[in-house]
């Protein structure tokens, strides 16, 4: 298992396109200790480096770089943004449709607007 962490951690490095030593440096890490794992010299992980890691990547999914489950990244809230709208378009298009078939049945407008929006 650490190996696959080891694994996921270099393709976190090669997906941010750095060196190991730049990744090393900029998680303030022991290079050293980094080329060890990425050779296979150790590999019994340091939890100190998965926790450097998140600090200093909050956008890399931990649960990914132990686990393998899951994205790479973190969802971003550009993401949630786009679901957002997604889930409001499709609202105002049901609405629509709402309408349509409230009219064709004979029921005519929804009394309740309280929840309807502008």
């Amino acid at each position: 298992m650490e190996n696959l962490v080891i694994q996921r951690v270099i393709a976190i490095i090669k997906d941010k396109n750095m060196s190991p030593k730049k990744f090393a440096e900029i998680i303030g890490f022991n290079y050293s200790t980094l080329n060890n794992y990425i050779s296979g010299r150790r590999t019994s992980i340091e939890v100190s480096l998965l926790h450097k890691i998140s600090l200093s990547f909050d956008d890399v999914s931990l649960d990914w770089i132990i686990t393998g489950k899951g994205s790479m990244y973190k969802n971003t809230s550009d993401g949630s943004n786009v679901d957002i709208e997604n889930l409001k378009e499709e609202l105002t298009m049901l609405k629509g449709e709402n309408r349509v078939l409230r009219e064709q049945i004979g029921l005519g407008e929804r009394k309740d607007s309280k929840h309807r929006s502008a």
